[in-house]
């Protein structure tokens, strides 16, 4: 890992990470633990500079549309108590899955193409779905 990375990481740790579990907290009123697994993005600083817009904007606006009202709130906060995000190297191993709490977001966060992301229609409607 390369002292770009290095840097990023320690940006994302002290100041993305707590605005996502901000926003979090503001739409569903419960607290939601936000881990994103450094080691897939070590040599990966396009990923580290997209995983903002290309993960987490996404994943909040979807958020934000099912705690539109109460039942959406608690139904979220029942289901979600965690996040985990992974960078992946190709579109075959993205992922989204909920189990025990634990919502698991893996996509390829450098790609350019849609094929190994997510859009926040996607992620809303997989969360409609399971809550």
């Amino acid at each position: 890992m390369g002292l770009q990375e290095r840097r990023l990481i320690q940006q994302h740790t002290n100041t993305l990470l707590p605005q996502v579990q901000a926003d979090l907290q503001q739409y569903c009123g419960g607290d939601i633990d936000v881990v994103v697994e450094w080691e897939g993005f070590e040599n990966d600083a396009a990923a580290l500079e997209r995983l903002s817009s290309q993960c987490f904007d996404r994943l909040l606006k979807a958020v934000e549309w099912v705690c539109q009202d109460d039942l959406g709130k608690a139904a979220l906060r029942e289901k979600v108590h965690r996040v985990v995000v992974r960078n992946v190297p190709t579109a075959a191993e993205r992922t989204l899955l909920l189990s025990d709490g634990i919502l698991t977001v893996a996509g390829v966060w450098s790609s350019v193409h849609w094929d190994g992301l997510y859009h926040q229609t996607e992620y809303h409607k997989f969360l409609e779905s399971r809550l």
